[in-house]
């Protein structure tokens, strides 16, 4: 059941244990998530971010739930995982 004083542990602690998850693997990779959770309302609901993919890059978006008429939350997670860098610095 929703409960808006519990947003900030839910969202901490999915971001903490997807990131035991991936950590787990020990992959060469960085990662960013992010965790939103809403009221599902029945009101439109927009979440914008910008990135620049080049043709071998991932992006992960899970929706929870996926049957989302029977639920009164949802909960968007994005997964960013980063390959580390040889070190060297790109100039902008």
């Amino acid at each position: 059941m929703y409960s808006n004083g519990e947003i900030n542990k839910w969202s901490n602690i999915i971001c903490e244990e997807c990131m035991k998850y991936l950590y787990s693997k020990m992959l060469p990779l960085k990662y960013i998530i992010s965790c939103y959770i809403l009221k599902n309302s029945n009101a439109e609901t927009s979440i914008q971010y910008s990135t620049y993919w080049g043709k071998d890059d991932r992006h992960i978006q899970i929706c929870w739930p996926h049957d989302q008429n029977n639920c009164n939350m949802l909960c968007y997670i994005n997964v960013y995982a980063l390959k580390v860098s040889d070190g060297s610095v790109a100039h902008l």
